[in-house]
């Protein structure tokens, strides 16, 4: 998380000097949304749609930079975090949906981290006009990043509820329930555990499926603010769904309606929708967003631009799921215990 959030003030320290300072090779290189190109003549004799562009922003000082990324540190931690409390208290519920929680979660942790491109394209568009002095630029760039999250969240959510359940019904659960009869002889109550565990994995998948629209355009937005080196806004969005999920784990996995592993994801849904919403609105309040305009084929050429970075996450999650899945596989002590050690380690791959 530290080279992470080190990267992030770099791009918005560097955004902020560009036009004062912008290597030759790159100059002909534009940003992802937006592109401005410093003229080398003289003030009195530039064309006067020279003259009238907007001064770029000074250079942030150290101390700026360092609260700037102290704020931004929830934002990285909160996720794992949530997924603690989410394994804690599906935990108290049943073992059983405790080992489904590893392989669901895999699923739609994979899927959001294979997004991050996203994030990176967007901080860089917003710092690059901000640091530029262009707020409508920097306005246009989150407002195509956050139409174009949301309807990617809305391709991926269907895509998800669609072939989860052949997935599992064909693929995964024939090979999981093969092992439990290897390893137990034929035993009819540990095959019968074996698929309440992966038919917990599909609920908890397809119910979870529904927060993608909102969980990518909030990673959008949150790389909005960023970009305009705002990071309290994302932090208070952040503990704002922190809140939701502790209270809807709460009430809908611990409570009265006692919904086991479908209560978590509802709860991750619920958080996911109000932190969208309330940074949302935070960007509209702070004149960051106009919805009314559909982007271009040129603004989403270069929306995509970071796109390639995906083969890279894809192999990564790849490796990381493999585990998840022969854990699951192997029985519900292995995979619950898989589950919990596995959150802890991302939690301190975070830090």
């Amino acid at each position: 998380m530290s080279r992470q959030l080190l990267l992030l003030a770099a791009v918005t320290r560097g955004a902020s000097a560009a036009c004062l300072r912008q290597p030759p090779m790159l100059a002909a290189r534009p940003p992802l949304i937006h592109s401005f190109r410093m003229s080398t003549t003289p003030a009195d004799k530039a064309p006067p749609e020279a003259r009238s562009a907007p001064a770029a922003l000074p250079p942030p000082r150290f101390g700026e930079l360092l609260k700037f990324t102290v704020l931004a540190m929830p934002i990285y931690v909160a996720p794992t975090l949530l997924s603690l409390i989410d394994t804690a208290a599906v935990g108290q519920v049943s073992s059983v949906q405790l080992a489904a929680l590893g392989p669901a979660c895999g699923i739609c942790d994979a899927i959001s981290t294979m997004m991050v491109f996203i994030s990176v394209g967007t901080t860089n568009a917003v710092s690059t006009a901000v640091g530029g002095g262009d707020r409508a630029a920097a306005k246009r760039a989150a407002s195509v990043s956050v139409t174009t999250s949301f309807a990617i969240g809305c391709v991926v959510a269907l895509l998800l509820s669609l072939s989860i359940g052949p997935l599992i019904a064909n693929l995964v659960a024939p090979a999981a329930v093969a092992s439990t009869v290897a390893r137990t002889g034929g035993d009819t109550a540990a095959v019968a555990v074996t698929t309440q565990l992966w038919a917990a994995c599909e609920t908890y998948v397809r119910i979870r499926a529904l927060s993608f629209p909102f969980s990518l355009a909030l990673m959008s937005a949150q790389a909005s603010c960023l970009g305009a080196k705002d990071s309290l806004n994302p932090t208070l969005a952040t503990l704002t769904a922190s809140l939701v999920n502790v209270a809807g784990d709460a009430a809908l996995v611990l409570g009265p309606l006692a919904m086991g592993i479908a209560g978590a994801a509802w709860a991750t849904v619920g958080c996911q929708v109000a932190a969208a919403l309330v940074l949302l609105r935070t960007l509209r309040r702070k004149g960051m967003l106009e919805l009314r305009q559909l982007p271009s084929a040129d603004e989403l050429r270069r929306f995509f631009a970071f796109g390639a970075f995906i083969v890279v996450l894809f192999v990564k999650q790849l490796v990381y799921n493999q585990a998840i899945l022969l854990a699951s596989i192997l029985g519900t002590a292995a995979g619950a215990a898989h589950q919990c050690l596995f959150s802890i380690f991302r939690l301190c791959c975070t830090l």
